[in-house]
């Protein structure tokens, strides 16, 4: 009954003793490469980890069986779940453990620079010239024909797994720098924060712009194409071979390289901008010390050594000063910007008048609305309907221009107002359409708004109009 029970490790102990067998694991990983997902056929599997107990003593070659059952995988959860697809019985193989064994794989190789990009690209491009040559055989079928695509795809899967786990690492370095650029407020001592840049400044030349550039679908070198390109070409000979599994599977590999890009975009993107911002807080920090050195300096040739002086020197403050001299900014005219800020919007207002003057419509956008209050934008709008009534209106002479003002505007002039009464009469003695006259009477205007219930007063002596004859363009008191 004992022999029925099979010996189950923890999630622990089969990652440890995986590790000691970590050969097989990068069999497996290299298979799952071959199409898309953390999967492996069970069959595969199997006949990996028989052709891995060939040579191990008969103590190692029980462990081996124990921990690679797929029974004691799915306890120690390194499989996600075991099941069939299309008839095929599949492992499928915990992701995090996936990438555990990448890492542990890349440690074993030196970095993937352009250097050993190109050196794995290599026998990939010799493979392609020699078919270009009609140097192998494309009969399929044939050991020659079955040699040459074993060591290509040996190659090809080879560089996928590097390149699979290389990103992994730099992700996760990716995102520490992803994290200092959050905790922005937390200030680094200052030559930490120099070791960090000089470390990511030479892992994202050295490594991640490479390898971006490397997994690029456009990228071409000069020894040959990039990898994407490679694959294509490689594929299009399988096609014009008739060889469908070639074909499908340079088209799997083709989508697995493709799909590496966006991530490794990804870290170089998080790493740049890592880049740039402790540039920017490196270079601030320099320009602080070295500031804090010259008044220091010029502390110590003064005030610390006389105590009779009150003031540094200026001319011991001289290095502080920019290193190009900057030329005096002149004064624009007419407008004086060392007015204080009501001058400046006096300014705008009088700009959106004169705008809005020449507008087709009184409703047009003020070229100057943005810069200027709404509620000043609203007045100069009735101010100009105000004094284009005012030059239109045809006005009686010998009577009280001001009272017919209001006998003709206090009902059927929308937003009509008594003060808009000084306007009109402003606009009309500054005209030269008329002759104003005064009299020696004076009359009172009193008006109570219906919704406030205010009273507005106001007094004023009585003129009378007469036309002159003159009629000026655009003449309309604003001139």
């Amino acid at each position: 009954m004992a022999d029925l029970i099979q010996k189950r490790f923890s999630t622990i102990e089969t990652i440890l003793k995986m590790l000691n067998h970590r050969e097989l694991m990068f069999r497996a990983i290299e298979t799952s490469d071959k199409r898309q997902g953390n999967a492996v056929i069970e069959a595969e599997f199997f006949y990996l980890v028989a052709e891995y107990k060939k040579g191990l003593s008969a103590e190692k070659q029980k462990e081996v069986t124990t921990v690679f059952d797929y029974k004691n995988l799915l306890s120690a959860k390194v499989l996600d779940d075991r099941r069939a697809t299309d008839g095929v019985t599949k492992l499928w193989f915990n992701s995090v453990i996936i990438d555990l064994f990448r890492l542990c794989k890349i440690s074993l190789y030196r970095p993937l620079n352009k250097t050993s990009l190109l050196s794995a690209m290599t026998p990939i491009w010799s493979i392609l010239s020699d078919i270009n040559e009609k140097q192998l055989s494309l009969i399929p079928g044939t050991e020659e024909y079955d040699e040459w695509t074993d060591t290509l795809n040996a190659h090809i899967t080879g560089l996928l797994g590097r390149i699979k786990a290389n990103i992994t690492k730099l992700e996760q370095i990716g995102e520490q720098f992803q994290e200092d650029i959050a905790e922005e407020g937390e200030r680094e001592l200052p030559d930490a924060m120099k070791l960090k840049f000089e470390h990511a400044s030479k892992l994202y030349r050295h490594e991640v712009q490479p390898l971006s550039s490397f997994l690029d679908k456009d990228t071409r070198y000069e020894k040959g194409d990039g990898i994407l390109l490679t694959i294509d070409a490689l594929k299009n000979v399988f096609v014009r071979n008739g060889d469908l599994e070639y074909q499908a599977l340079m088209t799997n590999y083709y989508l697995q390289y493709l799909d590496l890009f966006e991530p490794i975009k990804a870290v170089a993107d998080n790493i740049s901008i890592y880049l740039r911002k402790t540039k920017e807080a490196i270079a601030q920090h320099n320009a602080i010390e070295s500031a804090y050195v010259i008044i220091k300096q010029a502390y110590n040739k003064t005030l610390s050594a006389d105590r009779r002086l009150k003031n540094i020197k200026l001319s011991d403050l001289q290095d502080l000063a920019p290193e190009r001299t900057l030329g005096k900014i002149k004064r624009p005219a007419p407008i004086q910007i060392d007015k204080k800020p009501a001058f400046l919007s006096n300014v705008f207002n009088e700009l959106a008048r004169r705008t809005l003057q020449n507008a087709h419509s009184i409703d047009d956008k003020l070229v100057f609305e943005d810069v200027i209050q709404k509620d000043s934008a609203v007045a100069i709008r009735h101010s100009i309907r105000l004094n284009r009534w005012v030059t239109s209106h045809s006005w009686p002479e010998n009577v009280d221009f001001i009272a017919h003002a209001y006998e003709q505007l206090k009902n059927t002039f929308e937003g009509f107002k008594v003060p808009d009464l000084l306007e009109i009469s402003s606009t009309l003695v500054t005209s030269k359409q008329y002759t104003i006259k005064a009299l020696p009477a004076f009359k009172q205007i009193r008006e109570e708004d219906p919704d406030t219930g205010v009273v507005t007063e106001m007094g004023y002596c009585v003129r009378h109009i007469t036309a002159t004859g003159q009629h000026s363009e655009g003449s309309d008191g604003n001139q």
